[in-house]
């Protein structure tokens, strides 16, 4: 009896452990809208871990944050909403905002400007990384 209620332990374990990212998407996200996300704090990641420089990096981000754009316009066509407060697809305005603040940040660092709030430099920046991925329920730096 004791080895079977170990076993079942452990199968509940692996099983609680097997989620697919898609199982972490939070509630109200469009699956395209998390997609890109995720690919965005990759961008952010290699740059903070210095596989790529600050032009390459908000190059790649600026065509990530187009397709943000186009997802969030799409969530807005098909929720027939101009806000998308209070529909299915809310998150993605909130991913859509984390991720321009995130531009704006590395925008400011590819000129080599820092703002009152710090957007320019790399604490900076690491903040609307942590921004965006709390966003998508994605981990934090």
């Amino acid at each position: 009896m004791k080895k079977l209620l170990i076993l079942q332990a452990i199968l509940i374990v692996f099983l609680c452990s097997c989620e697919s990212d898609s199982d972490n998407k939070p509630r109200n996200t469009s699956d395209r809208m998390y997609g890109l996300g995720l690919a965005a704090i990759d961008i952010v990641d290699d740059f903070l871990n210095g596989k790529t420089n600050i032009t390459i990096t908000r190059e790649r981000f600026s065509e990530k944050l187009s397709e943000i754009e186009e997802q969030y316009v799409n969530s807005q066509k098909e929720t027939d909403s101009e806000t998308l407060a209070s529909t299915k697809y809310s998150n993605d305005a909130l991913i859509k905002f984390s991720a321009g603040m995130l531009d704006l940040s590395l925008s400011y660092r590819l000129q080599n400007t820092v703002s009152e709030s710090k957007l320019g430099t790399d604490s900076g920046i690491t903040e609307r990384r942590n921004d965006l991925a709390k966003r998508l329920g994605a981990d934090e730096r």
